[in-house]
């Protein structure tokens, strides 16, 4: 009888040994390896492209400290993804040594870390502007940003008479991941001024019998007339008594995007035989040279009621224009501005 208790307690302490081993040594080690903080330096940029091997992305952390030893990680990581039925979320990724190796792996395929960046498109900005932010903010290439246009058939959907998407972007703060794709960008663009346009505008312009693109070419040249959104309804006032009397506009920012050249005017440039140069030719130009801002759309379809048919900068910096009926009155104003220019050390276009 004693033989078989001892034979017992033998096999007993066997089963415990054996658990110990293949079990709870191994469970402890794992828990020990997922919980290390071991990325090195404070902080770090991960890339993930899309169909990433699971043996890249655990080279990619070894390189930094993270995700080691690879012979328990990628096992695992292979693991994981089977039971949860989840791949690794492509993207770029930014981790500090304050991540454990199993904040890692969560993060990875949830997206949790992926990098997001704030991008500011400033009201007044053409498509190219639109394109070197992209590129200066997300690392999207320009010519991959126009590609994304062209592919997106944006003209024909949004029924634009000119073949250009100028206008049609809106200027406003986003967030994006970084390094998205250029169809996610421009689609947010465009969509958001879309949204805004049926939301706020679409209904009151069906109602005047005015088109989308009549209200962006206008709003996109007031945009840039004034940096005073008080004075935008009074310009645009301006704009609508001279296209009814058949005058010409003679807005000098639509010279400047037909130039296509940041640089001050010369009077040589207001005879430049471009459609878009509206001393050039009479009405507005074939369609916006830049993306208005909200005010600048309004202003084009609410115009200030009144009689001026001319307007000019103070010149004392302010961004304030005075404003007249008559060419005689305009001459008038027009050398108070050359005065002031002269006061504050500048020279007139």
């Amino acid at each position: 009888m004693r033989k078989k208790k001892k034979g017992k307690k033998g096999i007993w302490l066997y089963v415990v040994l054996l658990f110990v081993i293949l079990i709870i040594l191994p469970t402890t080690i794992l828990v020990y390896f997922l919980h290390q903080k071991s990325l090195s330096p404070e902080s770090i940029i991960i890339k993930i492209d899309k169909n990433t091997s699971t043996k890249s992305i655990v080279h990619q952390f070894n390189k930094y400290g993270g995700l080691k030893p690879k012979e328990i990680f990628l096992p695992l990581i292979r693991f994981y993804s089977l039971i949860v039925g989840k791949f690794p979320v492509s993207g770029t990724y930014r981790f500090t040594n304050q991540n454990s190796n199993l904040e890692i792996i969560r993060s990875i395929f949830s997206g949790k870390n992926l990098v997001i960046v704030k991008v500011t498109y400033p009201e007044g900005i053409t498509v190219k502007d639109f394109a070197l932010i992209t590129q200066k903010h997300l690392g999207i290439d320009t010519s991959d940003f126009y590609e994304a246009i062209k592919k997106g058939n944006y003209i024909e959907k949004l029924k634009i008479p000119v073949n250009s998407l100028e206008g049609y972007l809106m200027p406003e703060t986003y967030f994006f991941y970084y390094d998205t794709d250029p169809k996610t960008v421009v689609e947010k663009l465009v969509e958001t001024q879309n949204k805004i346009w049926y939301e706020k505008f679409n209904h009151i312009c069906m109602e005047k019998g005015l088109s989308r693109h009549f209200i962006l070419t206008l709003a996109s040249i007031i945009e840039l007339e004034s940096p005073l959104k008080a004075e935008r309804k009074r310009i645009s006032g301006v704009f609508y008594n001279r296209i009814h009397r058949g005058m010409k506009l003679e807005s000098d920012p639509t010279v400047q995007y037909a130039i296509a050249k940041k640089r001050k005017l010369k009077y040589s440039d207001l005879s430049v035989e471009n459609p878009y140069n509206t001393y050039y030719k009479n009405g507005l130009p074939p369609g916006p040279i830049c993306s208005p801002s909200i005010e600048s759309i309004e202003a084009a379809i609410y115009p200030e009621s009144h009689k001026y048919l001319y307007f000019v900068s103070i010149g004392d910096g302010s961004g304030r224009h005075r404003f007249a009926e008559t060419f005689q009155e305009h001459l008038k104003n027009k050398k108070l501005y050359k005065k002031a220019l002269k006061e504050h050390g500048s020279t007139p276009n």
